[in-house]
């Protein structure tokens, strides 16, 4: 029995554990389907980068080499890979990885797969990354790889068998590659990649793979490539068309004066024409632009699609409003990118500083208190030994980041700061404009004595100790109740047999007195009722002993249930003589002490009506011992009785009592002329847990019973 519940206690926890991993890490059953169309990203990894929800796209805007959005869940081998993708930005390559594994924030800093589509050499790559890269030989791309415009990639993973199939949804070109390796990586997950530019992603799908698959890919691509170490992307670029160099996105020299921010921001009240700046783009929503002399916000211009990273020249006219110098551009041009910019780390005080006005910064402060509004839009407060100032910016693609911000945490977090007038506590003196909510990075929980978990724990102690009372005094209440039922059953034995023999042995020596005073009886007459005073006052002691002798507490020594319901008979009989019949059927079975005793007390009631009413030549007692339960059935061949008459007795009430207390059943089968047999059905030991037990208290649900 015990190893049955160990084993399902154990099946339990297994499944528990198997929903847990599910739920926290999304499905990895085929076919998988995203959900980026409904804004859900749960399940993804953010692993560099600026990920942001467009439409029913996934959107990487940042010029971040080798920025990853790789699946927790998964691990899967044979696989059809199919995704929509684009690449924004001028330069650079936006792809798909698959059978990912060891994934790590950096270039190539995993070990799996990755294919691609690169502009630089307008050709499909395929490749495999191992903390370093190797790649098979390119198949250039009819049309080129152009910005802004949707492909179909389409990878199927079949042993150690790699293909990719490019198609162009604007003209319908397909390309086709292969690529196998002998120790190739047999299963992982998969994931979103983007190289020195920014992309987007939608449609992802993945399905079981079979040789139908890859025979159509295999049949057009030109060769089977095999993967080779390259040193520089450049270097086997070059073998596809060796006319290819590295291009400018615009080579066109400005003829105007370029002027520094710093010098833009001291003079703009002063500024009356147009004046032109060069940076690179620090953050895209509201858009900074920083060069090595400050930063500066500009206001958008409609025409430009910009990542994080690009390097801009902007026109326009520079303004001063409420203390603050934005510049409102007429035109962006871009004239490079891959060349983000390292957040500068400072201090509170120097970030309120008018010097890293506009700048992108990193520094480090303890949480006050956090918010996110119906837009997904997050603030903080935040502060440290010398300042209070607050975090602004996108939640990015999935809530369990705001959820890991406890306040009273350390924080690492990075953004552009941008020095406001103060405005408070609530303002601070100065805000930081996060990329996304990954900009902000968990250093230290909150320390234990910190006064939002000093309160917490404070009230789980005053919790705990008040279920502790709770329960003391409801195990109080049961034991009291308990002894209260006790006092009245008693009361009602006294009641039933001392007191009305007393009062009977009274009755028969006031006749005795009253008629030796008139003479009206004779001596014969007079011993008789004498005689039956004594037999009176010898049953009132019998009674008296077998209640004395049960309440004793060496009467349930640890004998057979059946012994000692045989030694209260005799104890009762006090040396008269009646047949005693025991019988036991089935292996006997350990039974817990309080159905032990709950059937004891029931069976000596029995015994006591037996003895007192039934009038019967002999008992017969059996215990029988059964799968899951025990049944006591005590049975006499005396005069019998109408049950339903005697039901609501103080004896029958109290056997019932007993029985709803031990989860048993009573049945009472009786007979007039015929005998009695009273028989008790309970398990071995009680079900009832402590939530229930607090929950009925002393309202237990009433014992069952049958009659006959």
């Amino acid at each position: 029995m015990k190893l049955r519940i160990l084993f399902a206690s154990g099946a339990l926890l297994v499944l528990a554990g198997f929903c847990w991993f599910f739920m926290k890490n999304g499905t990895s059953t085929l076919p998988y389907k995203d959900r980026f169309a409904e804004h859900d990203a749960s399940g993804w990894i953010v692993m560099g980068g600026n990920w942001q929800f467009s439409g029913d796209s996934v959107v990487n805007r940042s010029d971040e080499h080798g920025a990853k959005l790789v699946t927790n869940f998964g691990d899967w081998n044979d696989i059809v890979l199919d995704a929509d993708l684009k690449l924004i930005g001028h330069a650079g390559d936006v792809g798909l990885l698959t059978r990912v594994n060891d994934a790590e924030p950096g270039a190539d800093a995993y070990n799996g797969y990755y294919v691609g589509l690169r502009s630089d050499d307008r050709s499909l790559v395929i490749g495999r990354a191992d903390h370093g890269w190797m790649e098979g030989r390119p198949t250039e791309i009819a049309g080129g790889v152009v910005a802004g415009r949707w492909y179909h990639l389409r990878i199927v993973a079949l042993g150690c068998m790699i293909g990719a199939q490019a198609t162009d949804l604007t003209t319908g070109a397909v390309t086709y590659g292969v690529l196998e390796e002998g120790n190739c990586v047999t299963r992982g997950r998969i994931g979103l990649r983007s190289m020195a530019t920014g992309g987007a992603w939608r449609h992802i799908v993945v399905r079981p793979a079979s040789a139908s698959d890859l025979a159509p890919i295999k049949s057009q691509a030109p060769f089977v490539q095999t993967p080779r170490f390259v040193f520089r992307e450049a270097d086997i670029n070059r073998i596809v068309d060796p006319s290819i160099t590295d291009v400018e996105p615009d080579t066109e020299v400005s003829t105007s004066h370029v002027n520094s921010i710093e010098t833009v921001k001291i003079h703009a009240a002063g500024m009356q024409e147009s004046a032109v700046i060069r940076g690179v783009v620090t953050l895209l929503s509201p858009l900074y632009v920083q060069d090595s002399t400050g930063g500066i916000a500009v206001d958008p211009y409609d025409k430009a699609v910009l990542n994080l990273g690009d390097e801009v020249e902007v026109k326009g006219v520079a303004r001063n409003y409420e203390d603050k110098v934005s510049f409102v551009a007429s035109s962006i041009r871009l004239t490079g990118d891959r060349t983000l910019i390292p957040p500068s780390s400072v201090t509170s005080t120097q970030a309120a500083g008018i010097l890293f006005d506009g700048r992108l910064a990193e520094l480090r402060a303890r949480l006050l208190s956090k918010k996110m509004d119906s837009d997904g839009r997050v603030s903080l407060q935040l502060e440290d030994s010398a300042q209070a100032f607050r975090a602004e910016g996108p939640r990015g693609l999935s809530a369990e980041q705001f959820e890991t911000l406890v306040p009273g945490s350390d924080l690492r977090i990075r953004g552009v700061c941008r020095v406001g007038p103060w405005r408070g506590k609530e303002g601070g003196a100065f805000t930081l404009l996060m990329r996304s909510l990954e900009d902000a990075d968990v250093v230290a929980g909150p320390p234990w004595w910190s006064t939002r978990l000093l309160i917490r724990e404070v009230a789980l102690l005053v919790a705990l100790i008040g279920l502790g009372i709770y329960v003391y005094l409801k195990v109080e209440r049961s034991k009291m109740r308990g002894i209260l039922l006790e006092r009245e059953r008693l009361a009602h034995e006294m009641h039933d047999t001392l007191a009305q023999s007393f009062a009977g042995v009274g009755f028969h020596l006031q006749g005795v007195r009253n008629s030796l005073r008139s003479g009206t009886l004779g001596m014969p007459a007079v011993i008789d009722k004498l005689t039956l005073a004594c037999d009176l006052v010898t049953r009132t002691h019998r009674d008296a002993s077998a209640e004395i002798a049960a309440l004793h507490p060496g009467t349930d020594d640890g004998s057979d249930l059946l012994t000692l319901l045989e030694r209260c008979v005799y104890t009762m009989l006090e040396g008269n003589s009646l047949p005693v019949n025991l019988v036991r059927e089935g292996a006997p079975h350990t039974i817990s002490l309080a159905v032990r005793d709950g059937l004891f007390h029931i069976g000596r009631e029995a015994i006591t009506n037996i003895l007192r009413h039934a009038r019967a030549s002999s008992i017969t007692m059996r215990i029988k011992y059964e799968f899951r339960s025990v049944t006591v059935e005590i049975c006499d061949d005396g005069c019998g009785f109408d049950y339903e008459k005697h039901s609501k007795d103080f004896g029958f009430c109290g056997m019932q009592t007993r029985t709803a207390a031990i989860d048993g059943i009573l049945e009472v089968v009786s007979e007039t002329g015929r005998g009695t047999c009273v028989r008790i059905k309970a398990p071995y030991r009680l079900r009832r847990t402590i939530v229930h037990r607090l929950r009925f208290g002393k309202n237990l649900p009433a014992g069952r019973t049958k009659q006959d």
